[in-house]
């Protein structure tokens, strides 16, 4: 455990990681300025199942979170749900609790800039990932960023992508 520990104190946020970070940020955030995403527009990030499936859910969180009500289940979602599940599934992202500094009506907002900072976080944590498996720091890892972290997964719900 000692040898465990000492490992993860070793990690320090370099120069690389910060640019790893910023990359992928600014460039989704050209592509929400492109595509006229809010605040830029009046175009959202969110489609389908980001539509329809997870803005409900945040919402309810929210609820839950400022109103004090058990996380157990819900009275508000369909007929009723077990929201533990929902949490598992869905919520369970330390960044979603976030949601309560933001007002009821930008939970929308909030989970298209959510998914544009856990894009940015892909690449500083991809970019710690190499410098401590391969143990080098090298402009290699730059240059993977693109590769991954804007993959199509991520992109289908942008509008016209």
């Amino acid at each position: 455990m000692n040898k465990e520990r000492s490992a993860f104190e070793k990690i320090r946020l370099g120069k690389q990681e910060i640019i790893s970070f910023l990359l992928p940020f600014l460039a989704m955030l050209g592509i929400f300025v492109a595509k006229g995403v809010f605040p830029f527009g009046k175009e959202s990030f969110l489609r389908t199942d980001l539509y329809h499936q997870y803005a409900p859910f945040f919402q309810e969180f929210q609820r839950k979170l400022q109103s004090g009500e058990s996380l157990l289940y819900s009275f508000h979602i369909g007929l009723g749900s077990n929201f533990i599940a929902l949490i598992a599934y869905y919520l369970a992202s330390p960044l979603n609790w976030f949601i309560l500094l933001f007002p009821k009506g930008l939970v929308i907002e909030y989970v298209s800039y959510l998914v544009l900072l856990k894009i940015a976080l892909t690449g500083a944590t991809a970019s710690l990932y190499f410098r401590y498996h391969f143990q080098k720091k090298t402009v290699l890892t730059l240059l993977s960023l693109p590769c991954f972290t804007p993959c199509p997964v991520i992109l289908r719900p942008i509008p016209g992508m």
